[in-house]
């Protein structure tokens, strides 16, 4: 069992590594490296969890398919790319299910690898802006502070009425049956996040009926909606702001006759290629991941840049090697485990 516990480990490290690598040196994650580590990893499975872990093969496929949810729901808003959906279901199908630690009697904790990953990659995106207007390579000016105190209110004061209504509701729920205290926070975090960046959660009818829903509730229940997990403000205050600042650093200037495929251009570079006369443009950038070049695209969009109402550099939107990121969480959840197993 041991063996086998170690060769998955040592498989799921493997690919991590050669992942990341491709991933920070050509932007992409290659099937051709997934794909050997799913076949001789499902052979060791099959075998794990057949003669040595029978006992424990629904905690494995309850912590993949929670894994999947997430990864699928990160996806479908295309904040995740194809190569980290399909890296991050395969470490999390190489991770040994005897491993899994337990939070307050459950044992599905796996998705916490994926949190770590998130944090990670948000902690990147924060200090390396950070740097960035540091050595002066980013020069927000005064116009900009305060657009971005104003942008910053209106987001809050959006995520706040969607997290009192979760909150509440989920209150509700409690009452009948049992909603672990993290599901609740981590719940209540992803609506603040989604507030900010789903289109119909930012239009203002619907904004209207939730704080119509928020004050419904507060009478109905006697509660001041506040004092429920109060944390939760404080947290998406803090989310935001590092939000915002990430925002200032996300873009970068490239030669126009460099722009390749998979690369995003910036909203406002896009609008600058509406109505003109090159075929085969983008339409308006929305920033993520559906908005990846094609080659055609890309080659149309450099014809452009040789006109005379081109520009010589355009902004994009940088590349996040996320691969390395996924790695670590997973290295960080096994860390956990071992270090909560020696107590």
């Amino acid at each position: 069992m041991y063996i086998l516990e170690g060769s998955l480990l040592g498989l799921l490290l493997y690919v991590g590594v050669r992942a990341s690598y491709t991933d920070l040196k050509a932007g992409y994650i290659y099937n051709r490296d997934l794909l050997p580590a799913f076949i001789v990893g499902s052979v060791l499975n099959v075998i794990y969890y057949l003669f040595f872990v029978r006992d424990i093969v629904l905690d494995f496929i309850i912590n993949l398919l929670i894994v999947l949810l997430i990864q699928s729901l990160l996806y479908g808003f295309h904040s995740f790319a194809g190569g980290d959906f399909k890296l991050g279901m395969l470490l999390a199908f190489l991770y040994p299910a005897r491993m899994y630690f337990a939070y307050r009697g459950m044992i599905t904790t796996l998705f916490f690898a994926l949190g770590c990953s998130f944090i990670y990659g948000y902690g990147y995106l924060l200090f390396s802006t950070l740097n960035r207007i540091r050595k002066g390579s980013i020069h927000p000016d005064k116009k900009y502070y305060l657009l971005f105190l104003k942008n910053y209110l209106q987001n809050y004061v959006r995520a706040t009425a969607y997290i009192i209504a979760s909150s509440m509701l989920l209150w509700i729920c409690g009452q009948y049956i049992q909603i672990p205290t993290f599901v609740m926070w981590v719940l209540n975090m992803l609506i603040a996040w989604l507030s900010s960046r789903v289109t119909w959660m930012r239009k203002r009818v619907v904004f209207i009926i939730v704080v119509v829903i928020d004050i419904i509730l507060s009478i109905a229940l006697h509660t001041i909606p506040f004092s429920i997990n109060p944390e939760n403000y404080l947290f998406v205050a803090v989310l935001l702001v590092c939000q915002m600042i990430i925002n200032t650093g996300i873009y970068e200037l490239v030669d126009t006759d460099k722009v390749e495929k998979g690369m995003i251009l910036s909203t406002a570079v896009s609008v600058m290629m509406q109505g003109s006369r090159v075929k085969g443009l983008p339409g308006i950038s929305g920033e993520d991941l559906k908005d990846r070049l094609t080659e055609s695209q890309a080659a149309s969009v450099r014809r452009w840049g040789n006109t005379k109402a081109g520009e010589k550099k355009i902004t994009i939107v940088r590349k996040i090697p996320f691969a390395i990121f996924l790695l670590c969480g997973f290295i960080t959840y096994f860390i956990i485990w071992g270090i909560l197993n020696a107590f």
